[in-house]
């Protein structure tokens, strides 16, 4: 990548080991407990053409169920296309668990392919943690015991012999000039814990943003969104069954509709509309139509029933182009915002089980609440900045997220220029109320524009971040990836146009997943959300999110620029506090935050929703007027 300039190369080592054939996930008992336990965990597929791949549980208990049966293992055959996998399949008893992996890559998380594997069919990969939760489940061999890590440890001298070996590769391969001048940074590096930022709502009321949760949901109950929209306070809710084979999935359907109607209006929306549609797998192939049975209008929602008779391939895809179509009849308006259920999942049919007013307080249905609420155009809590969002000249201190994606221009899946389309998604995020909390953020607004190429010209900055948003205000742009020389430049000329006290605070946010480093807190536990290690006073790597298993993958946080004045403690933590903040800005989960702040992640689902659905990204763009409905959620 580049840097001011200078081509850099950093090159990164990572030891493993994994089981041999006859040790596999195949000796664990199935159940619940199990499941929960391996998620996450990497393993390695039998089978020498995946050994240049990392692998991980991605799900169990998924689309075949948590165990092999003969109805499940005929469509299973059906996927199958390797001749060994065939004849595992052919020859596995009835009762194996069933395990969903995937492989890692540089996709975002939801458009990775899952495979379903059985459970024989993997191999764990060693390390201290992996064993000692493998020793912990029923089955797993008291024989194999935890790996001994230090027999793993390459000394210094071996382990930079590795690194100059591939380095020399590398410049080899791409022919640079020899000797290429190594940089390395050492010394005592300083470490930040930075706070949890405060969610508000409305009459004041707030609550620790760590807490995410059902406490979240009642906090919203009680206290009040934080902004209604004054536009959308009374919304018509229609159910759409989509390509249903079980007579069970209207009965699921039954439940979560008015569930979900008393959940919505205990926000403070006035709901109606009973009626559920059922479509079958003939019509699925007109959207249009489909939508228009459920006669709905600009800022009503529809709940779209995900069934098992659509297959994990199409129902993935079935969702984003139901979404994009909900939004494509809503240009200039406001648009019908819908909610996907993927009832064939464990924890709907649990759900189907159970009255309408036991299903409302569901943890699945208050976390599709607040995801829907946020779709309509509401706010259901604002995130307080703290002191770095207090300007002390009285600037709006406002935050914008850009992220350049590259998505498949129709069918065509070159990987050139001429089968590419470039998107710029752009997000901006500001308060509803400045005069009075000011450095409450909640006022989200999105827009797309098509780009040829990775930099972002002078005129889509300007219209991504416009004038009115950014004039007389200090703005925090944060960036996925890195800013070129080149739009650092725009940036500068483009202040010359604003007020002269306009100033840009410039972020870049990287979330390399190849050689990101690991944070602990002492040997071996894993580091604590917002834990900071500065590189330099410009530079952090940030743990934002840390997984319920494993260790967490740090963001490098960069601050490239700062174009005008700002106040010291913007300088000096704001620009690295912003990102975590806003990190905690993701309606759509009660129970999870995101590893991104919600500026560039917003922007990056933004674009590649439309990559899944399959549409013309050059007219998709067209419908990138800025909206407050959060509708790729």
């Amino acid at each position: 990548f580049s840097n001011g300039g200078r081509s850099l190369v950093s090159v990164a080592i990572e030891s493993s080991a994994v089981t041999p054939e006859c040790i596999n996930l195949g000796f664990l008992k199935p159940s619940e407990q199990t499941a929960a336990a391996i998620l996450g965990m990497k393993v390695m597929p039998i089978g020498k053409e995946k050994l240049d791949r990392i692998w991980f549980v991605s799900a169990t208990n998924d689309y075949f169920g948590l165990v092999l049966n003969e109805k499940n293992r005929a469509e299973l055959l059906g996927y199958t296309k390797d001749q060994e996998s065939k004849v595992q399949l052919y020859s596995a008893l009835a009762g194996e668990m069933l395990i969903s992996a995937q492989a890692d890559s540089f996709e975002p998380a939801h458009l990775r392919r899952n495979y379903t594997y059985l459970a024989s069919a993997l191999r764990p990969k060693l390390s201290l943690h992996a064993t000692t939760r493998l020793q912990g489940l029923d089955g797993w061999p008291t024989g194999v015991v935890a790996f001994p890590l230090k027999q793993m440890m390459l000394g210094p001298v071996q382990r930079q012999k590795i690194i100059q070996d591939e380095l020399d590769w590398a410049v080899d391969t791409l022919q640079w000039k020899k000797p290429l001048r190594r940089e390395t940074q050492g010394g005592a590096t300083e470490f930040r814990t930075l706070e949890p930022p405060l969610l508000v709502f409305a009459k004041g009321g707030t609550a620790k943003a760590d807490t995410l949760g059902a406490s979240t949901w009642n906090s919203l109950a009680s206290k009040g969104m934080h902004h209604l929209n004054p536009d959308n306070t009374n919304v018509t809710l229609v159910g759409i069954i989509l390509g249903s084979k079980d007579p069970n999935d209207r009965k699921i359907a039954d439940v979560v509709l008015p569930a979900m109607q008393k959940k919505i209006a205990s926000a403070g929306i006035k709901v109606s509309g009973t009626n559920i549609i059922e479509v079958t797998q003939a019509n699925l192939n007109n959207l249009t139509k489909v939508l228009a049975q459920a006669h709905v209008g600009p800022g009503d929602a529809v709940l779209l029933f995900g069934t098992k008779g659509l297959g994990s391939v199409k129902s993935e895809k079935m969702r984003e182009a139901l979404k994009n179509e909900c939004f494509r009849g809503g240009v200039g308006q406001m648009h019908v915002a819908s909610q996907w259920f993927n009832i064939d999942k464990p924890a709907w049919q649990k759900v189907g089980n159970v009255s309408p007013m036991l299903a409302e307080q569901d943890a699945s249905i208050m976390n599709c609440a607040a995801g829907l609420l946020a779709k309509l155009g509401h706010t259901p809590w604002g995130i307080s900045g703290g002191l770095w969002a207090k300007d002390s000249s009285r600037r709006q201190v406002v935050v914008a997220g850009l992220d350049v994606c590259h998505l498949s221009r129709g069918a065509a899946r070159s990987s050139s220029s001429r089968g590419r389309a470039h998107i710029v998604a752009g997000t901006r995020l500001s308060s509803h109320y400045p005069d009075t909390q000011p450095e409450v953020f909640g006022k989200f607004e999105a827009q797309m524009e098509h780009v040829h190429g990775e930099n972002m010209p002078y005129d889509t900055i300007k219209r991504l971040i416009p004038k009115p948003f950014a004039s007389g205000r200090v703005v925090i742009v944060h960036r996925e990836g890195h800013f070129n020389p080149e739009e650092i430049r725009v940036f500068e000329e483009y202040k010359d146009e604003l007020d002269a006290s306009t100033a840009f605070v410039l972020v870049e946010v990287i979330k390399d997943r190849g050689g990101v480093p690991r944070m602990y807190m002492g040997t071996s536990n894993p580091s604590a959300k917002g834990v900071a290690a500065m590189l330099t006073p410009t530079k952090a790597v940030l743990v934002t999110t840390v997984p319920s298993i494993g260790s967490p993958t740090p963001l490098g946080v960069w601050l490239r620029q700062i174009i005008g004045k700002v106040d010291p403690i913007m300088e000096k933590e704001g620009w690295l506090s912003s990102v975590y903040d806003l990190s905690f800005m993701h309606y759509s989960s009660l129970y999870r935050k995101t590893r991104l702040p919600s500026t560039t992640h917003f922007a990056d689902r933004l674009a590649y929703m439309l990559a899944q659905a399959g549409g013309d990204p050059e007219v998709s763009v067209s419908m990138g007027d800025a909206t407050s409905q959060q509708y790729w959620l």
